[in-house]
């Protein structure tokens, strides 16, 4: 029998159920979230439709009336029915990747703060004298508060994530010992000096290894 079946123009193969593990409230609200690409909603909801969904109709056309998840053939993405839209159940892979994100953005933003109330405290001709080093944490404290990650700076950020804490920190003391010399100012300035330190982690990683 042929699973794949079609609503609101798009195709649709019931992929299964939510485990016990998964099937909490709290578990599925982690894992949801509103796909206004794909426009599936109730009119008068949250956003736009682009096809005038409900739960019962979603249903009627499945093959399967007792799963959970569904997989659109279009973009490849996962699909919870629910009663006001059809929203995207995050995969575990994307969801870790989002996690790490979030993760690393809120240890950078409490190490600037601890930061900045230490500079403060200095008073105003030590700060004066250190502004290289604060104007690099401000900016780089910024592109993790305010940066859009995109999906080649995500591979480096993760890594940078899983080197260890104090990432100011590290990031400051390689970068004002490297023989790099120019401010950094844009984001992909920030980018690259992330680049350039986790090439470095991974180089003394291998002469280390040699070593041993």
């Amino acid at each position: 029998m042929e699973k794949t079946f079609e609503y609101g123009g798009y195709h649709f193969t019931p992929e299964r159920q939510l485990t016990r593990k998964e099937s909490s409230l709290s578990s599925i609200s982690k894992r949801q979230r509103i796909d206004t690409e794909l426009g599936f909603c109730k009119k008068g909801y949250a956003y736009e439709s682009k096809f005038d969904y409900s739960y019962d109709g979603f249903y009627n056309a499945a093959t399967e009336k007792d799963f959970d998840l569904f997989r659109c053939e279009e973009n490849g993405k996962l699909y919870i029915p629910c009663a006001n839209d059809l929203q995207e159940y995050v995969e575990q892979s994307e969801q870790s990747n989002r996690d790490i994100n979030e993760t690393i953005r809120k240890s950078v933003a409490d190490e600037f703060a601890v930061y900045k109330a230490r500079e403060i405290a200095r008073g105003a001709e030590a700060v004066f004298g250190n502004h290289y080093e604060i104007h690099f944490y401000n900016r780089v404290a910024d592109y993790f508060d305010n940066g859009d990650f995109q999906f080649y700076e995500k591979t480096e950020i993760k890594k940078l994530a899983q080197s260890g804490e104090n990432v100011l920190e590290r990031l400051w003391d390689y970068y004002s010992e490297s023989e790099e010399t120019s401010v950094v100012e844009t984001y992909y300035d920030i980018f690259q000096v992330i680049r350039s330190f986790n090439g470095f982690c991974d180089m003394q990683k291998t002469e280390y290894g040699e070593m041993e």
